[in-house]
């Protein structure tokens, strides 16, 4: 049965006219015309290529079916491509067959210099019952490469892989069915009621496109000083575009842990900060359909890092004994403690804080009433830390 039906003769150029003795020209005795070239593909029903070692593709001169073949090859790689090189112009019927599987013969006719490339050949067995092929092409909606596709008719219970470029071809038992592509991450595409006649090939109008699900991420937060399930509440993490400081989205942790979901696929950058913590900051990639785990992003206190500010006071001793060796506290505004240090020889006593925090000083020494100071913040404007009503930070112990 003819399946397709390939131009007689080579596209000859307007340029000037063809001599009858020229190697492209029909007229010339065929043994003197150029060579023409036969190229194509070999797939099993499965959709896997051919083996190359018992695939033989038989090329027979005219649509005689008793003819004895005038070339045979096997296939060239394991991607089941095969050529006939050097093949005198003239009518041909082309076959392949593998063990209890077959092709219908192709029947053309090939010109002068001409080079045809057949496509896909799909084996089938001819004890199956009869068949058709679906032909088609599978497109990402996202631009990504094809790969890893499949394409198939459930209800038949067949598929097969699309190639490099998209490109399938999906033999079938004649019939009406319904065709369709699918790829991890991306919705599936199907086209209904493609109708196949025996040994005739269907070629679908459109392509199926594929477009990618949402993605989602997700991580935790921790903090490598002074963390509680409190101050982790106040961490705001953004989810940015990779090249601006524009906020896309937003989630707040509980218990440290957060998400975000139905995420176009893409890049994005992941920021979290706190107002006593270095900014931290990750690059990720959301996958069509993927949950990208971003691990644990831990966020270092200000007080130890370049962005750290001194917080520094003094104490006194009423009576006017000498206030060095005073034991100093320094708590967070929870109630944790900061740090605790010792007063020079003067009274004073520095220590490198945050600028974000909220702090309480007090200050202690054996036969004193302690003394606390509180709340003590950062005045920007002053560049320090001051007590309350914008105070500088003084303590005096009494007897």
């Amino acid at each position: 049965m003819i399946r397709r039906l390939l131009p007689a003769l080579a596209l000859l150029t307007a340029c000037a006219p063809i001599e009858a003795d020229h190697p492209l020209d029909p007229a010339t005795p065929r043994d003197q015309q150029a060579a023409a070239q036969i190229v194509g593909r070999v797939l099993l029903p499965s959709g896997d290529p051919a083996l190359v070692d018992v695939t033989r593709v038989h090329l027979f001169a005219g649509p005689d079916p008793d003819a004895a073949p005038v070339q045979t090859t096997l296939l060239r790689d394991d991607t089941g491509r095969f050529a006939f090189e050097r093949v005198t112009p003239g009518a041909y019927r082309l076959a392949v067959e593998a063990p209890r599987l077959s092709t219908p013969p192709l029947i053309f006719v090939l010109g002068p210099g001409q080079a045809v490339d057949v496509g896909v050949l799909v084996l089938r067995d001819p004890r199956v019952g009869l068949e058709g092929v679906v032909r088609g092409r599978v497109i990402l909606a996202d631009g990504a490469p094809p790969d890893d596709v499949t394409v198939g008719a459930p209800a038949a219970g067949r598929q097969v892989r699309a190639d490099a470029d998209g490109a399938f071809a999906l033999a079938l038992p004649v019939g009406t069915w319904d065709v369709r592509a699918t790829r991890p991450g991306y919705a599936a595409a199907e086209a209904t009621g493609v109708t196949l006649a025996d040994g005739a090939d269907v070629e679908l109008a459109a392509p199926l496109r594929l477009d990618p699900r949402p993605g989602a991420a997700f991580g935790t937060v921790s903090m490598t000083s002074f963390g509680s399930p409190a101050r982790l509440a106040e961490a705001a993490i953004g989810l940015l575009a990779p090249a601006d400081e524009r906020v896309l989205r937003s989630a707040t942790p509980v218990d440290g842990l957060f998400a975000f979901e139905d995420l176009a696929p893409g890049r994005y950058r992941l920021r979290v900060a706190h107002p006593a913590y270095d900014v931290a900051t990750r690059a990720l990639v959301v996958a069509p359909g993927g949950l990208t785990d971003l691990g644990d992003v831990a966020l270092t206190h200000a007080s130890s890092g370049s962005f750290a500010v001194p917080l520094v006071g003094s104490v006194a001793l009423e009576g006017g004994a000498p206030p060095g060796g005073i034991t100093v506290t320094v708590r967070l505004a929870d109630g944790q403690v900061f740090a605790r240090l010792l007063t020079a020889a003067d009274g004073v006593f520095a220590v490198r804080a945050a600028a974000g925090e909220r702090y309480a000083v007090t200050a202690e020494r054996a036969g004193y009433a302690p003394a606390t100071l509180a709340p003590i913040r950062y005045d920007a404007l002053a560049d320090r830390f001051v007590g309350p009503a914008g105070a500088p930070l003084r303590l005096a112990l009494s007897p």
